[in-house]
């Protein structure tokens, strides 16, 4: 287990609370009601920069219109008449004033348990010890976090040092069970105080105590406590500065040109997907939201200059129990267009397509397309499934698509398939004129054999439609043979079907695509074909954001996180920082999910990577740092601690810890360095 050094301890707790200095106004000379917005209502949420940059606002206009901005910023429904994150803010702040702190004074905003319920919300349940025997007051919340920024599942306890004190956030390392104990025998003894608590609480209780993480294996009866649930109290007082929290807010941000949408009832999109998996076996969501009618507005003069079209698609995605998975905000959009190529955009049905990098599991994606040329927007919830793979032969969802397959190079898109992009006309449902053929393209996922490699035997395609009327008959079938061998490194191979609809009188049918292999049962793809009379508009378009591939492996990460699977989530993040070194927020999540699995070693190794370089949150020094001290590299710890003191914002004591760390370690002249930069801060 993790076991930190008080010393270097005392300096992270140090770094966590240090001010930031060279503030152009001070705090205490701003006008009293933007004193108490900055430090008792959004002082939790509020990330250093925005702090710094509020402070160095010179009038009362500046600070309105950055305040304005503030909550904008952090709306999921930006240009919307409400700001439901504003309204939960707040709502917990009056929570928090009435229920925690002296009530008669409303300061219970200032209390441990207040900056915990403002920051995470109320608990999934609370567990309270008034008067235990020989054992101070406890109560016990546990989360289900409501971020990927903290670990999927933890609790927090607080304690009362004295009868008329407030309940104080309990740290197992810092505090330990002897400061949860009453009477002098246990005192200074953190193995009887452990006893004692056991002896009147249970080992539940006692678990919690040695650790905050419920997945942590502990034993109840040593006192042998990991740093990973200091980490994780240090990430709750420092959410606001963690990169995935910040990643979250800038992409709000990205949206702050609409500022004024209108949420549509009328033409509401259909949404609808298919899984895609690569010639690694990585599943991808290719996602089509389309519009039911042609909309004339989809198109006209931009506010950048030109004419052509600008949406922005925001994908909110949840796993099925809740928990936030990650966000994506996509621009699509194109300029220059000629007036001829705007009169068909207007009069044709436009669906906007999105790539989701999803591991296997259930999710909720909530979905928003505004229009901003006409500041409308549609919003619609989609239940997504993606499967693990199978031991035996599947097909994916078929797409309908128009048109000749493209060949690409370079980065994918929506609906690409080998490196082939297929322009989609519907994916699982497609509406057609009589008479227009069905193209239909789709994945077959070959079964694995015992030896570890596919089945590559023929696989029989059978290819028919039919309609109720016609009862169980089918009023078209084909027949045809597929041979696996060019199947890529993962087992998929790409296939398709033209179905004719010449005479097909308008109405609803039902595509049935079955797959037979020796060796396997059968597979099935169904699709939904709509004829409607030639007056009905099913010409269609679709189009599509730039791909955000630096961001796919992260993304992968969160979703395999949130889905149970740490371990594919600590390979996805690595592969991330192997290609992108510098990535803070995939260095963040990779300490915290090997701290969880105490994999000291690999934790310690984290110092090394050029992420480093630049300043990182307070849980991640906090895990790297001890796990250097733990595998006996104390000096590399000073060293990296002397490398982020330059990086992050500091104050005299600090500087006075790390000047001992540095003497302890025989560093007389980093010592004295560090001393000197005390002096000269405490003189400021």
């Amino acid at each position: 287990m993790f076991r930190l050094r008080p010393l270097l301890f005392a300096f992270l707790v140090f770094l966590a609370a240090s001010p930031v200095l060279h503030a152009a106004v001070k705090v205490k000379d701003l006008p009293p009601v933007y004193r108490h917005w900055l430090t008792q209502e959004v002082n939790y949420i509020i990330e250093s920069s925005e702090r710094n940059e509020f402070l160095a606002l010179r009038t009362d206009n500046e600070r309105d219109a950055f305040m304005r901005s503030f909550w904008d910023s952090r709306n999921p429904n930006p240009g919307s008449d409400t700001n439901p994150y504003k309204e939960e803010h707040y709502r917990r702040l009056a929570y928090a004033n009435d229920n925690f702190g002296n009530t008669m004074r409303g300061d219970g905003w200032a209390s441990d348990q207040g900056m915990v319920y403002i920051t995470l919300g109320a608990p999934q349940s609370k567990v309270t010890y008034p008067s235990p025997r020989n054992v101070r007051p406890l109560a016990i919340w546990f989360y289900q976090s409501p971020t990927p920024a903290l670990p999927t599942y933890f609790s927090v306890v607080f304690y009362k040092r004295g009868p008329g004190d407030d309940f104080t956030i309990y740290s197992p390392y810092q505090d330990g069970p002897a400061k949860l104990v009453t009477g002098l025998e246990a005192e200074n003894d953190q193995t009887r105080a452990l006893k004692q608590i056991r002896d009147s609480l249970g080992g539940e209780v006692t678990r919690t105590v040695l650790t905050l993480m419920p997945t942590e294996p502990v034993d109840i009866t040593r006192y042998e406590p990991s740093m990973v649930s200091d980490a994780m109290l240090a990430g709750i007082r420092g959410l606001a500065d963690n990169p995935l929290e910040i990643a979250r807010v800038n992409l709000i941000r990205q949206r702050e040109k609409v500022t004024a949408s209108i949420f549509s009832n009328t033409n509401t999109p259909e949404a609808s997907y298919t899984v895609v998996r690569d010639a690694t076996g990585r599943a991808t969501v290719d996602y089509f939201m389309r519009m039911p009618q042609p909309d004339t507005g989809i198109a006209g003069p931009r506010k950048t200059g030109g004419s052509g079209y600008d949406m922005t698609l925001q994908q909110h995605i949840l796993t099925e129990a809740g928990r936030p998975v990650y966000d994506t905000v996509s621009s699509i959009s194109a300029g220059g267009l000629q007036p001829n190529t705007l009169d068909i955009a207007r009069h044709r049905v436009f669906a906007a397509e999105d790539q989701l990098p999803l591991e296997p599991g259930k999710y909720v994606v909530q979905s928003t397309l505004t229009n901003n040329l006409n500041l409308e927007a549609h919003r619609i919830t989609t239940n997504i499934v993606v499967p693990a793979r199978a031991k035996t032969l599947t097909l994916s969802t078929p797409v309908a698509y128009a048109g000749r397959p493209g060949h690409l190079e370079g980065d994918r898109v929506p609906f690409t398939y080998a490196g082939v992009r297929f322009a989609p006309l519907g994916v699982g449902t497609v509406t057609l004129h009589t008479g227009d053929p069905l193209q239909t393209v789709f994945q077959m996922w070959l079964p694995p054999t015992a030896d570890g490699k596919f089945n590559l035997a023929p696989i029989a395609m059978h290819f028919y439609y039919g309609s109720a009327a016609a009862g169980s008959k089918p009023i078209d079938e084909a027949d045809d043979t597929v041979d696996p061998s060019n199947a890529d490194e993962a087992g998929n191979i790409v296939s398709g079907h033209t179905f004719k609809t010449t005479d097909l009188p308008a109405g609803s049918y039902r595509v049935i695509i079955r797959a037979t292999q020796a060796g396997s049962p059968p597979a099935f793809g169904t699709m939904t074909l709509r004829i409607v009379p030639t007056m009905e508009t099913v010409a269609a378009w679709s189009a599509y954001g730039p791909p955000e591939l630096q961001q796919e492996e992260m993304k992968r990460a969160l979703s395999a996180e949130a889905s149970g699977a740490s371990g594919d989530a600590i390979t996805f993040l690595r592969r991330d920082l192997d290609a992108h070194p510098t990535h803070v927020s995939s260095l963040t999540r990779l300490a915290a999910l090997l701290g969880e699995q105490h994999k000291v070693a690999e934790t310690a190794q984290l110092a090394d990577r050029p992420a480093f370089r630049d300043a990182v949150d307070i849980p991640t020094l906090t895990l790297v740092s001890e796990a250097l001290v733990q595998t006996g590299k104390q000096d590399r710890a000073i060293e990296l601690l002397n490398s982020q003191s330059k990086l992050q914002p500091l104050n005299s004591s600090l500087y006075n810890q790390l000047a001992t760390l540095d003497d302890k370690a025989g560093k007389r002249s980093e010592g004295d360095l560090a001393r000197h930069k005390a002096t000269e801060l405490s003189q400021q």
